[in-house]
C-alpha cells in the first residue's frame, strides 16, 4: 500500500513539475522586454570574459549574472534564452520547496506546497522574465533547508554548506542578506539542545552545550561568509583604486527623492498579493499559517521568520518599492500552504482535509491561476496586475511595447544602404529595444543616460547622436516615443530635414506612441503618414 501511495505521489510531482515548466515557457516572448532584463543580460554576456572587474557592475546581483552567463550569448536570441534559463531554475526551487515541506510537516505537505508554487501567478509572472528576484528566492529556500540540516546534524560539512548557501543568496540579490538570521533560529528551534528553564545556572549550561555541539559548524559558516564577502569587498576596493567605481549595491532602492513611506510600501504589498495571488488565496494562506502556528509552532515560527527575513527589508527601507521584491518569499508561502494542508488532517480528518485541499487548489487554479497564466502567454497587455506594474511592464518607457513593433516593421520594410539599415532610437530607455536589434541594423541609440545631466533635450536640434547619423548616412530611420518633440502631424523644421512618417505603434493602456520616421538631411517635402498604426 505504501509503495502504491509513493508511486502515485511521485507521478503527481512529475505532472506538477511539467505543468510548472509549461506555464513558464509557453510563448516566452509574448511579453516584450523589460529594461532591467536588458541590464542583466548585458552584464551576463561579459562576466565570463574576465576582462572587467565584476564589482564595477554588480548592482547587488553579481551571482545572477554568472548564472545567466552560462546560457546567454549575443544577438536577438539572448532574451528568450535568458527567460528559459529562469524557467529551468524554477525546477530547482520546486525541489527545495518539496524537501522543506516534507522535513517540516511530513510527506502529505509536499503535493499542496508544490502545486501552490507551480501555479502561483506571483511566481509565474516573474519567472517568465530574466530577473534576479526568482533566482534569489530559490537560493534563500536552499538556505532555509540546509539550516535545518545543520541544526539536526551539525558537522564541518553542514557548516560549510550553510555558509556557502547564505553567501550565494546574498550575492544573488543583496537585499536577501537577512536570510542569515534563520541559521541560529534553526539551531534554537530544531537543534539537539533543549532550551533551559529560567535559571542562570541552567542558562550557562545550555550555552556551553550549544557551543560544544554547534560552535565548530557555526564558526565555519561565519568564516565561509566572511571569506566570500571579504573577497567581494576587496575586489571592489581594488576596482576603486584602479579608477573605476566598485558598485556592490545599487542605491536606487533607498535613495529616491520622492520617497515612499512604510504605509505606502504596505499598501503596495497588499496590492501585489491581491493581484498575483487573489484575495481568497491570501485569506486561505493566513488561515493555514494560523493553523501551522497552533499545531506545529516551531515549524510555523521558522517558516514565518524565513518569509519576514526576505520581505521586511524592502518593505521597511525601499523608497521605490517594486512588487518583484516580494517574489523571494513565495517559496515560504508554498511551504505554509503545504504544512497547513497536512496539519488540517489532524483537525477535520485526513479524508476531509484531502478533499478540501484538492477542491480549494482546483477552484483557485481554474478560476484564477490558470487564466492568469494563459493571458501571460497569449495576451500580456490584458493582464490584471497592479497599476504600478502596468506602468513598469506594459504602458511605460521601461517596456518594449511599441519599440518591438517598430523593429519588426523595419526588418520587413526598411530600405537598405550598403546592405544595412541605418537606425537611430531616441527613447527614454535604450534597454527597452536593444534586445531586438538585429545585425542588419547600423544602430545608434540616444536615451536619458547619454544626455547631459540625464535631462532629455526638448528640441531635435539638440539631439546630437541623431543628427550625427543623419550626416553620416543618406537617410536614417528614427524610432522615437517623443511625439511631443516630433509631432506626428507636424515634424520640426529646425534643423531642416526631410521627414517621412513610416509607422506608428501605441503602447497599451494609454502609453506613448512609438513612431518610425525616415529622415534625410535634404529637406524634401514632408510626407503624410504612410503606414498603419
Amino acid at each position: 500500500m505504501d509503495s502504491r501511495r509513493n508511486h502515485a505521489q511521485l507521478v503527481l510531482i512529475v505532472v506538477l513539475l511539467l505543468v510548472q515548466m509549461a506555464l513558464r515557457v509557453h510563448h516566452p516572448m509574448e511579453q516584450p522586454s523589460f529594461v532591467d532584463e536588458n541590464h542583466h543580460i548585458t552584464r551576463a554576456q561579459i562576466v565570463y570574459h574576465f576582462n572587467q572587474n565584476p564589482t564595477a557592475f554588480s548592482h547587488g546581483k553579481l551571482l545572477y549574472y554568472y548564472y545567466l552567463g552560462l546560457f546567454t550569448s549575443g544577438g536577438t536570441s539572448a532574451l528568450i534564452v535568458s527567460r528559459l534559463a529562469m524557467a529551468l531554475f524554477s525546477l530547482f526551487t520546486s525541489a527545495v520547496i518539496v524537501r522543506l515541506a516534507q522535513m517540516l510537516f511530513g510527506p502529505r505537505a509536499t503535493i499542496p506546497a508544490l502545486a501552490f508554487y507551480a501555479l502561483a501567478p506571483y511566481a509565474v509572472f516573474f519567472e517568465r522574465m530574466a530577473l534576479a528576484d526568482p533566482f534569489a528566492a530559490g537560493l534563500a529556500a536552499l538556505t532555509a533547508w540546509v539550516s535545518i540540516r545543520l541544526a539536526r546534524r551539525p558537522s564541518i560539512m553542514s557548516g560549510t554548506t550553510i555558509g556557502l548557501a547564505a553567501s550565494l543568496t546574498s550575492l544573488a540579490k543583496l537585499t536577501t542578506a537577512g536570510i542569515a538570521v534563520i541559521i541560529p533560529l534553526a539551531v534554537l528551534l530544531f537543534g539537539r539542545v533543549t532550551f533551559p528553564q529560567r535559571r542562570r545556572a541552567a542558562l550557562r549550561v545550555w550555552l556551553k552545550r550549544l557551543w560544544e555541539i554547534y560552535g565548530a559548524a557555526l564558526g565555519l559558516a561565519v568564516l565561509v561568509i566572511d571569506m566570500i564577502w571579504g573577497t567581494v569587498v576587496l575586489v571592489a576596493i581594488l576596482c576603486n583604486q584602479n579608477g573605476n567605481k566598485g558598485l556592490i549595491v545599487n542605491g536606487t532602492l533607498i535613495d529616491q527623492p520622492d520617497q515612499n513611506g512604510l504605509l505606502d510600501n504596505l499598501d503596495y504589498t497588499w496590492d501585489a498579493v491581491e493581484h498575483y495571488l487573489s484575495v481568497p488565496a491570501v485569506l486561505a494562506v493566513i488561515g493555514l499559517a494560523v493553523l501551522v502556528l497552533a499545531r506545529r509552532p516551531k515549524a510555523g515560527v521558522y517558516v514565518l521568520a524565513w518569509l519576514l527575513a526576505l520581505w521586511m527589508p524592502p518593505i521597511l527601507v525601499a523608497t521605490r518599492f517594486e512588487t518583484r521584491y516580494l517574489v523571494t518569499g513565495i517559496p515560504a508561502l508554498a511551504v505554509i500552504v503545504g504544512g497547513g494542508a497536512a496539519l488540517a488532517a489532524d483537525v477535520v480528518g485526513r479524508r476531509t482535509a484531502a478533499v478540501l485541499t484538492v477542491v480549494g487548489l482546483a477552484l483557485w487554479a481554474t478560476l484564477f491561476a490558470l487564466p492568469f497564466a494563459h493571458r501571460s502567454a497569449t495576451d500580456f497587455s490584458a493582464l490584471d496586475i497592479p497599476a504600478q506594474d502596468q506602468y513598469s511592464y506594459i504602458s511605460g518607457p521601461f517596456t518594449g511595447f511599441g519599440a518591438r513593433d517598430a523593429v519588426d516593421y523595419l526588418v520587413a520594410n526598411a530600405e537598405r544602404t550598403n546592405g544595412q539599415v541605418p537606425v537611430v532610437s531616441v527613447l527614454r530607455h535604450c534597454g527597452s529595444i536593444s534586445l531586438y536589434i538585429p545585425k542588419l541594423f547600423a544602430w545608434t541609440c540616444m536615451d536619458f543616460n547619454n544626455t547631459p545631466g540625464r535631462i532629455f533635450p526638448p528640441r531635435v536640434a539638440e539631439w546630437a547622436p541623431f543628427l550625427e547619423q543623419v550626416k553620416t548616412w543618406p537617410f536614417v530611420y528614427l524610432i522615437t516615443e517623443y511625439t511631443n518633440v516630433v509631432p506626428l502631424d507636424a515634424p520640426p523644421d529646425v534643423p531642416p530635414l526631410g521627414w517621412t512618417l513610416e509607422f506608428t505603434a501605441a503602447r497599451p493602456l494609454g502609453g506613448r506612441t512609438v513612431a518610425v520616421w525616415r529622415v534625410a538631411a535634404s529637406p524634401v517635402s514632408q510626407s503624410a503618414p504612410g503606414a498603419a498604426p
